[in-house]
């Protein structure tokens, strides 16, 4: 049972000029981004090389404190060290880190860049441990423009204005709908230059987004990864096709991306999700179909 940590020792020797970026790449990246680089990376400098990230990150927290911190996403800073010891992500600079928590506004939103040579890849963080994180999940059955979302146009308007290189967006549950959500309505000129959009078992959206014109221009650029008993993946409106993928956990901790299986440079694949799922996926749409806006607003 191999997984994406598996994958950095296997294809981690391949540079990406031999290799191209793939989805399991993209799954790295978007768990990366769950590290909280408060005091380590700022706002507005320029992108760091990732040893002086790690060296800069292990002066304020222990290995030993961050690998035991629930759930596992948390425990990502860890896998910088084994990133910095392969040529494929040793060059690797990342930068633009923002984080913003407030309970008040009920918004959590977290965003980083991750830069290379030829390419850039935009990962949005997804749902944190805070109670405010998770009521901002539900917002979402009923609000369109929730703030993280907003926060995710923004972010993308800010800082890949001059950008020239291809631009990549992902994100894992939460950030997979703000990576798809910033890039449908980031300006044309950004949007453009988006190549692929990776939602890692992200949430779908009301339908006044997906029959929105931003919407269905990059519709054919979003590439769904959902397990194969997935529940996020298909909440709401996901009328793009998804790549089911084999988890070695069941039930609900398959969002779990370190359960994940990876074989060579690619996710083992399902032939579709579990009929189990695909009942209660259709169970909890009606039922949100049928609550008026106040209702959900009331249960959230």
């Amino acid at each position: 049972m191999n997984t994406f940590l598996d994958y950095i020792e296997w294809r981690g020797d391949i540079e990406f000029s031999y290799d191209g970026f793939n989805e399991v790449d993209n799954m790295l990246l978007s768990t990366l981004a769950y590290s909280d680089y408060e005091n380590v990376i700022d706002a507005d400098s320029a992108p760091l090389d990732l040893d002086t990230v790690r060296k800069r990150y292990f002066h304020f927290h222990t290995r030993e404190v961050v690998g035991q911190r629930k759930p596992r996403s948390l425990t990502a800073p860890l896998l910088m060290d084994d990133l910095i010891q392969s040529k494929r992500f040793q060059d690797l600079k990342i930068g633009y880190y923002v984080n913003h928590v407030s309970e008040d506004s009920v918004t959590q939103f977290s965003a980083m860049t991750m830069d290379f040579n030829d390419f850039v890849y935009i990962a949005f963080r997804g749902t944190d441990n805070s109670l405010t994180g998770w009521k901002e999940d539900l917002l979402l059955s009923f609000k369109s423009g929730i703030h993280a979302q907003v926060f995710a146009v923004d972010y993308l308007n800010r800082y890949m204005k001059d950008e020239t290189r291809d631009i990549i967006v992902g994100g894992h549950s939460k950030g997979g709908n703000l990576a798809v959500y910033a890039a449908a309505f980031c300006e044309a000129s950004i949007r453009d230059k988006i190549k692929i959009i990776y939602s890692n078992d992200g949430p779908g959206f009301l339908k006044e987004i997906t029959e929105s014109e931003n919407y269905l221009s990059i519709k054919d650029r979003i590439y769904s990864i959902i397990p194969e008993s997935s529940i996020v993946g298909l909440l709401l409106n996901n009328d793009i096709e998804h790549h089911v993928i084999k988890s070695y956990s069941t039930g609900m901790h398959q969002h779990d991306p370190y359960s994940w299986l990876v074989y060579r440079n690619s996710f083992v694949r399902e032939e579709r999700i579990s009929k189990s799922n695909a009942f209660l996926d259709k169970t909890l749409d009606d039922w949100l179909n049928n609550l008026s806006e106040e209702e959900k607003e009331t249960f959230v």
